[in-house]
This record gives C-alpha cells, sequence and structure tokens, in this order.
C-alpha cells in the first residue's frame, strides 16, 4: 500500500487504486459507516487517519499479527 505521506485526504478512487481495492469496496464501507469520509463541496474525501485506523480495523480482525 502506498498512501502519499503528502496527502491528508484521498478521494475515492484515488483511495482505491491506493489500497488495492476496488472503489465499489471504499463506497460499501463508507455505505456501512466502516469507513468515515467528509464532503467539500461535491466531493467525498476520507482523511488519511481514518484510512489507516479502517486498516487496522481490518488486519486486527484478520487475525493477521504481522507489523
Amino acid at each position: 500500500m502506498q498512501l502519499s505521506d503528502e496527502k491528508l485526504a484521498y478521494g475515492v478512487k484515488p483511495l482505491a487504486h491506493a489500497v488495492g481495492l476496488s472503489a465499489a469496496t471504499i463506497w460499501e464501507a463508507l455505505k456501512n459507516k466502516e469507513l468515515k469520509s467528509f464532503k467539500v463541496g461535491s466531493r467525498r474525501l476520507i482523511a488519511k487517519k481514518d484510512v489507516l485506523e479502517w486498516l487496522e480495523t481490518h488486519r486486527k480482525e484478520s487475525g493477521d499479527s504481522h507489523e
């Protein structure tokens, strides 16, 4: 996974690309309120810190103990 150190937030498609998931998976997580987001104008953005928390939650749920 390659989240940019420069970006503080991502749109759905760039985030999907960065984490290797489909945009549909990201939208589903947003719909289910598993992943937090906010709007600026008409753009839906996801804060980098929220992405990292969401991924960590999934890592723990999967039982993956590798750091």
